[in-house]
Parts: structure tokens; C-alpha cells; sequence
């Protein structure tokens, strides 16, 4: 078959170039492709791990925030002001929100407060992000605590608001 020494090395030469070429596509390759989607897959994770550590800190933050707010309505503020509806539209008016629908909701009595009672205000407005900052600091100043709160943001940028903003209140005023 072959007649001569030079002719079985390529012989061999070729086996083992074309075995080379067929391990190479076959298994190389296709583990290189993998590790390249496991890496991107990583690097993703670990972008999502950021940013939620950071979510974390922000939670500690607003609950630091939230608590500050009870301190001052507790300690500073036993007898707040019964006018929520007023007191909702100053806070919008000063937010550059104009005559935002606002549900009153039925007072219910605070457990083991006597003589005083939780008044709930739900307040709905539509405006960009500056107005919801506004409005959001003029809540803190307002000793408000924000019980429930939904922005939805539409196709055009504006965000629809709707917030549910509770006071105690004392039920002799």
C-alpha cells in the first residue's frame, strides 16, 4: 500500500491532523461556546447582585426614614390637625399638582391609643418625576406616613400616582 517511508508519515500525518480537526469541532469548540455564555451569564448575575445590594441600602435607608417620621409624629405631634383634605391639597399644590381626586376613608380607632384615631387620605395625580418629588418631600414635612404608594409610568413619560397617606389624629379636635 505504501511504498515508502515519506508517504506513511503523511499518512499518519493527516490521521492525526483530521482526529486534531474533529476533536477541535466536536468538543473544543462547543465547550469554549459554553464557558463564553456561563461567563456573560456571570457577569450578569453579578451586575444584578450591584444593584440589589444597592436596593438593599436604600430599604435601610427609607425604613430609617419612615422610623424618624414616626419618632417625630409620636413624640413631637400627639395632636395633629383633623383637615386632611387641606392639608393633601396644600401638599399637591406645592408639588405643581392642580386639584388631584382625593378619597377620604373612614376613621378607624388606633389599638390601645385612647382618644385618638388613624385618618387615611387616598390622593391620585398624574405628572412628571419633579412633581412627584415635590410631592413626596412636602409628605414628609406634612408628618404623613405613606401607607400604601403605586406610580405607573406611561408611554409618554408622565406617571400616574396614587398614594394612601395616613395621620393620627385626635378624635376631641
Amino acid at each position: 500500500m505504501f511504498r515508502t517511508r515519506r508517504e506513511k508519515i503523511l499518512f499518519i500525518a493527516t490521521i492525526v491532523a483530521g482526529i486534531g480537526f474533529f476533536v477541535y469541532t466536536g468538543v473544543i469548540e462547543p465547550m469554549m461556546a459554553n464557558f463564553m455564555t456561563t461567563n456573560t451569564e456571570v457577569s450578569v448575575l453579578k451586575t444584578e447582585l450591584q444593584e440589589l445590594t444597592a436596593n438593599l441600602s436604600e430599604i435601610d435607608q427609607i425604613q430609617q426614614e419612615y422610623q424618624d417620621i414616626a419618632d417625630y409624629v409620636e413624640d413631637d405631634h400627639p395632636r395633629l390637625n383633623d383637615d386632611l383634605e387641606r392639608m393633601v391639597y396644600n401638599i399637591c399644590r406645592q408639588a405643581g399638582i392642580s386639584n388631584p381626586p382625593m378619597d377620604p376613608v373612614e376613621r378607624r380607632a388606633i389599638d390601645d391609643v385612647e382618644g385618638y384615631k388613624k385618618a387615611s387620605i387616598r390622593v391620585n395625580f398624574t405628572g412628571d418625576f419633579q412633581n412627584l418629588l415635590r410631592f413626596l418631600e412636602e409628605v414628609k414635612k406634612g408628618a404623613f406616613v405613606v401607607e400604601s404608594f403605586n406610580v405607573r409610568v406611561g408611554s409618554d413619560g408622565r406617571m400616574n400616582v396614587t398614594a394612601r397617606l395616613m395621620r393620627i389624629v385626635d378624635v376631641q379636635e
